[in-house]
């Protein structure tokens, strides 16, 4: 299947990021304004020149001006620094969780940020910062607590997440990994906006509860035998309570849904989250999940958001990385479930 994250309890980890403080700082430092003009928005961090004539070092890597002339070769991604975009969404969007939807609740304990679902819904823990002798106390409060509370729990660990064996230390004491997702970045302005659908395919935008059972009918044909009556629900919600926060499109073939996708617009942040990208079996390998990408990039670039993100599983991360987008960190959900509910 070609989608970007659109498992449901990860939906709602994304859907707990939010309002923080950061933005980005400086311009790009440029030595040569004639060859550098076109990329001047970059942050400083992100491009150093050694022997600009022959190469470009980026992220401690060096690349040949002439892989990056390659017409194939995403050469947005070289440009990416992974520390500073890491740096940013930790401070952005991880660190900074909100509620956001009646009835969830953020904490903050020692060691860790938790989102908490309303009712039996799944939790999430969406930061941690943690020492090889702090990470197993921390870890065994954590089981403790969703233990108590009677609801699952998803650890989201990134790959430079602390301790580099916390990974084992959450399997150790019964946490169950999912499937690892590619977190890819893209700068908005560098990925294409124009939408080239197939003959006969529109774009039709989500407003209310007939466009969600639409996408919802993508979502059951594309993860087939795993429907989600709960993502469909908080789908409903966010258009109710922040429509402006959310932009959800269905590609339609005639009167049938045939792709969906949405966009999540992370207030104060330089982060706009791509999700969904699901597309049904007949219609795949026709160009429409490139479109939707691009359609969403146009709405993230009018808004003004520097960076568009995606927790890509396998099928979607070589089309993203042919478009432009970049590798950033492995993302791996973890979850644990009280042993009444399992």
């Amino acid at each position: 299947m070609t989608t970007e994250g659109g498992q449901p309890a990860r939906d709602a980890c994304w859907a707990s990021s939010v309002i923080a403080a950061l933005h980005a700082r400086s311009a790009w430092r440029n030595r040569d304004a004639d060859r550098g003009a076109g990329l001047s928005g970059l942050a400083a961090t992100e491009i150093e020149r050694a022997a600009f004539e022959s190469f470009l070092v980026v992220d401690q890597h060096q690349w040949r001006l002439s892989e990056l002339r390659r017409r194939a070769w995403p050469w947005w991604g070289a440009l990416v620094d992974t520390h500073a975009v890491r740096a940013a969404f930790d401070a952005q969007i991880r660190r900074n969780t909100r509620a956001g939807e009646p009835g969830a609740v953020v904490e903050a304990d020692a060691g860790v940020l938790r989102w908490l679902a309303p009712g039996t819904q799944t939790s999430c823990i969406t930061w941690s910062g943690l020492t090889s002798d702090s990470a197993d106390a921390v870890i065994a409060a954590q089981v403790r607590y969703f233990a108590a509370r009677g609801t699952p729990v998803e650890w989201k660990l990134y790959d430079y997440d602390l301790p580099a064996d916390l990974a084992q230390r959450l399997l150790a004491v019964g946490f169950v990994a999912d499937d690892e997702e590619l977190m890819l970045v893209a700068g908005t302005a560098a990925i294409d906006s124009d939408v080239k659908l197939p003959d006969g395919v529109r774009l039709d935008l989500v407003t209310g509860q007939a466009g969600v059972e639409a996408m919802m009918a993508v979502h059951d044909l594309a993860f087939a035998g795993h429907p989600s009556a709960e993502l469909g629900e908080r789908l409903v919600t966010q258009l109710r309570e922040a429509p402006e926060l959310v932009q959800m499109v269905v590609a339609m073939a005639g009167d049938e849904p045939v792709s969906a996708a949405r966009v999540e617009f992370i207030p104060g942040t330089d982060f706009a989250g791509l999700w969904g990208g699901e597309t049904v079996p007949p219609w795949r390998g026709r160009g429409i999940f490139r479109a939707l990408v691009a359609y969403r990039a146009g709405l993230a670039a009018a808004r003004g958001y520097r960076y568009l993100q995606a927790d890509a599983l396998p099928a979607s991360r070589p089309i993203l990385q042919r478009l432009g987008f970049t590798p950033v960190a492995a993302t791996t959900p973890y979850v644990w479930t009280p042993p009444a509910s399992r």
